[in-house]
């Protein structure tokens, strides 16, 4: 087995591990990210090889930027969850990561404009190693990873309905999902 294979092996299994949390109480926004993060990983995998492509090919170029915006999207929200959230420490939900039980809604920065940068993140992630190798399997990969980072997204603004109430309601009204002023 080469090196490659044991990587995307380890890898998986720590996804594993990092969201078992997310996959007891069933049907939370966890458990289908769970999904997107395995996709993420079966695509960085497969598109191994076309690493090494020249970087001039348009689908490469266009890889190349929608990883750098993902990388972009993961820290600066991230450092507003962590700066701007708060910490609730009477909200423990167990399928949560420790950054995601905000004290109060983050609404500025790029949560002004969009409400997921997260997934945003992680959908231009997923795009990105899929441009570098797309065929019959990565595109269906590439699709169901979306689809069930879409669906976290969903199940999330739910969850977040139950626990900000009106102002997340309003928040919704104003902001776009992963895309500002489109999507």
């Amino acid at each position: 087995m080469t090196v490659s294979n044991w990587i995307f092996l380890a890898t998986a299994a720590a996804l594993l591990l990092m969201s078992w949390r997310s996959l007891r109480p069933p049907l939370r926004h966890g458990f289908y990210r769970l999904f997107g993060f395995q996709a993420i990983n079966a695509l960085a995998w497969l598109s191994y090889p076309a690493w090494r492509l020249p970087t001039e090919h348009p689908l490469q170029l266009l890889s190349g930027l929608l990883l750098l915006c993902s990388l972009y999207l993961v820290v600066h929200g991230l450092y507003l969850l962590v700066c701007r959230g708060g910490r609730n420490e009477q909200r423990r939900d167990p399928g949560n990561f420790a950054f995601e039980n905000t004290a109060r809604l983050v609404d500025e920065g790029l949560y002004g404009y969009i409400r997921h940068p997260m997934y945003a993140s992680l959908l231009f992630l997923l795009w990105g190693f899929y441009l570098k190798a797309p065929g019959v399997v990565t595109t269906l990969l590439v699709v169901g990873g979306s689809l069930a980072l879409f669906k976290a997204a969903r199940v999330e603004e739910w969850e977040n309905l139950r626990t900000f109430g009106r102002v997340y309601r309003a928040y919704i009204r104003r902001t776009r999902m992963f895309i500002p002023y489109l999507f």
